[in-house]
């Protein structure tokens, strides 16, 4: 089978188009002209392991039809990945409403049997009654990125009604894994060092999914997804940030001394780290990834209550889906992944 990828040189396309050629199904990745400085060698295992590369710009039409010639199933993964303060909106507009459309008209036109989407749990954003989030739920995303990847969700939906392309929406929550630089440089390095700042007492509830059981829920979602549905995808439970970790520690194979920070002395710090970015453009007052401070007073209002967490039944019961990876299985391959790249000490 002939499988497109965009975005494949990106955290889980690149792991999505692994897993597609283990399964010995032929694949082309869309990958961008420009790319950041940690997805270039990306690239190098993309073609190393037998994918047809193309670069190319996501909203150059020429370029879509060219990346879904052919394919069988489309996974178009290609976005602004994050809220980053320093994105003007338009191009969140441009990159992930728009140019998911033009992909999907590329798919349309090239036959494609199947067009997954892949959104995020930030386009429904915040369980507001302690309940985890289900494909049912009222969608109040939190910021420009979460809108843009809703109005994107409504465009696929959208485009099935009107067109009849099987399209399925893939909406995951936080991923880690190899080849991550977000959750590497706000958890695992941190607590590399012995000890790690605890808001409240860490019982809030958050999606911490390892990247190979997010790619396998993707890829059943090209093979069982109903059309026109939408599936959450993490592990089976969402984790407390303690027990996550907690487990980190154990991985690290050292104590982590939890250090808590009362609420109102944290609101405090969170006040003192947001002027701070505004000055200090370097870690840990600034996150490059982000644009933002790594503490807030929205990363509090997450650290102190469980409100970005999900239900995964749906995926469950209809595609038959289950966590391939303990949360153990994954920290461990991740810092295996780490230390070979000298990334953690």
């Amino acid at each position: 089978m002939r499988i497109s990828i965009t975005g494949g040189s990106g955290f889980i396309g690149s792991h999505l188009a692994e897993y597609a050629r283990e399964l010995g199904h032929e694949v082309r990745c869309l990958v961008a002209a420009e790319l950041p400085p940690q997805e270039a060698p990306t690239v190098g295992l993309l073609e190393e392991i037998g994918c047809e590369v193309v670069r190319g710009d996501l909203r150059d039409f020429s370029t879509l039809e060219r990346v879904v010639a052919d394919a069988d199933w489309v996974f178009h993964l290609a976005a602004l990945p994050r809220y980053d303060a320093t994105v003007p909106e338009s191009e969140y507009e441009q990159i992930n409403v728009t140019a998911t459309v033009d992909v999907m008209k590329a798919s349309l036109a090239a036959g494609v049997n199947r067009f997954v989407f892949t959104s995020s749990i930030e386009s429904v954003g915040v369980s507001t009654d302690g309940k985890p989030l289900t494909e049912e739920s009222e969608p109040r995303p939190r910021n420009v990125y979460g809108r843009s990847k809703w109005e994107a969700e409504e465009a696929v939906r959208a485009f099935h009604r009107e067109h009849g392309l099987h399209a399925v929406i893939a909406r995951i929550g936080a991923t880690f894994g190899p080849r991550e630089s977000l959750v590497l440089s706000r958890i695992f390095r941190p607590a590399s060092y012995g000890w790690y700042v605890l808001f409240g007492d860490g019982s809030a509830l958050m999606e911490f999914c390892y990247v190979k059981n997010q790619v396998h829920g993707i890829w059943l979602c090209g093979e069982k997804g109903g059309a026109g549905e939408t599936y959450f995808l993490s592990d089976p439970t969402p984790y407390s940030l303690r027990h996550v970790l907690t487990q980190v520690g154990e991985q690290l194979g050292r104590p982590l001394r939890l250090v808590p920070i009362p609420k109102a002395v944290a609101w405090v710090m969170a006040v003192g780290f947001e002027a701070a970015s505004k000055v200090l453009r370097f870690y840990p007052f600034y996150i490059a990834e982000t644009g933002r401070a790594p503490m807030s007073r929205k990363t509090l209002g997450w650290a102190l209550k469980s409100t970005v967490f999900c239900d995964v039944s749906k995926a469950q019961r209809e595609l038959g889906y289950e966590a391939p990876y303990t949360l153990a299985e994954g920290l461990a391959e991740t810092f295996a992944w780490c230390r070979r790249h000298k990334l953690l000490r």
